[in-house]
Order: C-alpha cells, then structure tokens, then sequence
C-alpha cells in the first residue's frame, strides 16, 4: 500500500522503495479552530466545522509538528500509521492537480513560518542549527513587525489555524474564513510575510497509509534536504509540515 501511495505522489522524485517505513505511534493536536472553507477544488461547495491546526505526530524519533495538505482523505487522532518520504507534487484530490512550483514554494514557506511561530516555545520539529536559523529570522520579524509578531505570539489557536488555512488557500485556491477576528487578522500577516522570511526553503512530503483505512493518503512538508531514511532522529530533526484531512465529520477528531 505505501508503494502505491507513494507513486500515486510522484515517484520519480520519490526514495526508493526499499526505504524503511516511518512508523508514527500516534496523532494529537493541541492548537485549532473550526472554520469554514468555499470554492477553489471544492467546487460550489461549503465546508462548514473544519478542524484547521497543527498537527503532532508521535514517532520513535520524537514529536513532529507538522501540517495537513490533503484535504480529501482521512486520518484519525490517536491512531498509528507507518509512512514513507515521497515528494509532494499534487493536491492529492483523487483526480489531482498538478501543484507549481510557486505553490510549492509557498507551502513550504508557511509551513516553516507556522512551525517556527508554534514551536519556539517546545522546538519539536528543529535541530539546533535550523532553530538557530529560525530563530534569527523570527527576530528580524518582530524587529520588522512588531505588532504582527505580538499578534501571533499571543493567540495560539488562531495562528496555528491561520498557517494551516493560508496552506489550503494555496494549494486548493478556495477561500477560508471563520467567525474569529484574530484567525482573520493571522491569516492576513501569515499570507503576506511568511514567504518574506522563510521563501528559500525547498520541502519534500511524508506519504501516511494505514492497512485499515486503505483510503488514506497524507504527505508531509519539511525544511531540509531528503534525510536518510534509516534515521528517525535526523528525520524528526527535519521535519516541519504536514499534509493530513481535518475531516468534516466530528467522529474523526
């Protein structure tokens, strides 16, 4: 199943098959919101109560933080799931459309923005020299920005749905919205900034099957170059985004 996902992604850009699988012992999110989403691959339609955040992903490695960019499977919390490293070149829609190279700049770019903004308090997803490196650009933002920064640092649960939202927005090109005036205020700064201060990060993806639920398939975004499959840590070291179905439907939170 994980060889077929990860050709379904793009297997000319994928490791080997012989790679050993990731497996992820269980799946959390702490900081969300429910929001409602229209238009773009959802055609005329409107998704109301979607669950937009963070994701953390338990591994043998350690806690990854990470971010959803398949909006059309599902993933269920507190479940495990072995994944491979493939490249994230569609939006996964089961006709998917080919992602730009722009899109994909620019998910990597919030992906990285989100999980420096989230996890500089509890840095999950960094080694210390990405850290560093994220730390000095969150830096030059607040020196920047000192109200946007004061902003995102604040509201927690609006900004981890603000970076999931904005990535949606890109890779689907609908439009997301919710009642919260701070999620509203987050996703404005996150769209216009994030690409100022992390736009040269490349990204790869992280393909997620389970032998129960056949159906799913998530990929993962992260700072860095390809890590060596046999190495957790590294990868964990890595990682920086996800690509998981925040399901409409309560039952799957």
């Amino acid at each position: 199943m994980i060889g077929a996902l990860a050709l379904s992604f793009g297997a000319a850009t994928a490791l080997p098959a012989t790679a050993s699988p990731i497996t992820i012992t269980n799946v959390g999110i702490t900081h969300f919101e429910k929001i409602t989403l229209t238009g773009g691959a959802l055609g005329g339609a409107t998704w109301n109560g979607v669950y937009s955040g963070q994701i953390e992903l338990m591994t043998s490695g350690g806690e990854l933080g990470v971010w959803c960019v398949d909006l059309f499977h599902d993933i269920y919390l507190g479940h495990q799931y072995s994944a491979t490293i493939v490249a994230l070149n569609t939006d996964n829609r089961d006709s998917p459309a080919v992602l730009t190279t722009d899109q994909k700049s620019r998910i990597a770019a919030i992906a990285a923005f989100g999980n420096a903004v989230l996890d500089l308090r509890d840095p999950k997803s960094f080694d210390a020299v990405t850290l560093a490196a994220f730390t000095a650009d969150l830096d030059r933002f607040k020196a920047d920005h000192p109200a946007d920064y004061s902003m995102l640092d604040t509201y927690s649960s609006a900004v981890s749905a603000a970076v999931q939202a904005a990535i949606w927005e890109v890779e689907y090109r609908l439009t997301a919205t919710s009642a919260d005036a701070n999620f509203g205020a987050a996703l404005t700064v996150i769209k216009a900034q994030a690409s100022n201060y992390f736009g040269n990060i490349g990204g790869h993806a992280l393909a997620i099957a389970d032998p129960a639920h056949p159906n799913v398939r998530v990929q993962t975004q992260w700072v860095s170059q390809v890590p060596e499959p046999s190495s957790l840590l590294v990868f964990a070291a890595a990682l920086v985004g996800l690509a998981i179905r925040y399901a409409r439907r309560v039952k799957a939170i």
